[in-house]
C-alpha cells in the first residue's frame, strides 16, 4: 500500500525557516582569497644608470601578512593575503624599471655596488567597513624607498589608496585588479619621482 505523508502547515513553515537559515548561513560564510600579485609600471627608457649597478632589494615590514578580513561570519579565517607574498612580484617589476633606466640590476649575493635601493612594504591592506551590504571596502599600500650612493642617503615614501562601496562581497578577479591598480600605481610615483632620479643620476 502506497502512503502519504502529509505536511501540516506549521511543519512547512518549519522547513521553510530551516532553509532559509541554511541559505542566510550560507550567503554569510565568506571564503578567504589567495591574490596574485602582478603590478606593471612602464618607465620611458633612458641612460640614468649608465651601466652602474643598483643592489635591489625588497623587505616586508607589515607586522601580519594577510591584507585584511573579507568579513562575514567567520572573519577570523576569510582572510585576503597575497599568493607566494608580495616582495618578489614588487621586485621583478622594480628589476624591469631599473633595467630600462640603463642600471645593471643586482640583489643581496653582489659584494659591491654602486647604488643600495631598499623598499620596505610598511603598509598593504584591506579593509571591510560595516556589518550588512551595502560595505565600504578599503585597500591601501605605503611603500618607503631607501637609497644609498657614496655615503649619501635619499629617503621617501609613496602611497596609494581606495575606498569603494559595494553591494556584495567582491570576487578574487576584482580584488586583484584592485590591489594589483593600487601597487602599480605606487611603483609608477616612485620610478618617476625627480628627486629620487636625480638621487640615482
Amino acid at each position: 500500500m502506497t502512503q502519504i505523508k502529509r505536511f501540516t502547515s506549521s511543519s512547512l513553515m518549519g522547513f521553510s525557516v530551516s532553509l532559509f537559515m541554511c541559505l542566510f548561513l550560507a550567503s554569510c560564510a565568506i571564503s578567504p582569497q589567495a591574490i596574485n600579485l602582478n603590478p606593471s609600471v612602464t618607465v620611458s627608457k633612458n641612460n640614468i644608470g649608465q651601466g652602474r649597478t643598483i643592489n635591489l632589494k625588497v623587505v616586508d615590514k607589515r607586522t601580519t601578512k594577510a591584507l585584511g578580513t573579507r568579513g562575514g561570519i567567520y572573519s577570523s579565517t576569510a582572510l585576503v593575503t597575497i599568493a607566494g607574498g608580495p616582495e618578489e612580484p614588487i621586485r621583478q617589476e622594480l628589476y624591469g624599471a631599473l633595467s630600462g633606466y640603463g642600471f645593471n640590476v643586482g640583489n643581496d649575493s653582489i659584494a659591491e655596488s654602486d647604488i643600495d635601493l631598499t623598499i620596505e612594504i610598511e603598509a598593504l591592506g584591506y579593509q571591510t567597513v560595516g556589518d550588512k551590504f551595502p560595505k565600504v571596502i578599503k585597500n591601501n599600500i605605503l611603500l618607503k624607498a631607501i637609497c644609498t650612493k657614496e655615503g649619501s642617503k635619499f629617503s621617501s615614501r609613496y602611497a596609494a589608496n581606495k575606498e569603494e562601496e559595494v553591494l556584495m562581497a567582491p570576487t578574487a578577479n576584482k580584488n586583484e585588479r584592485t590591489i594589483n591598480g593600487l601597487v602599480s600605481k605606487a611603483l609608477s610615483a616612485m620610478v618617476e619621482d625627480k628627486k629620487l632620479l636625480d638621487f640615482l643620476r
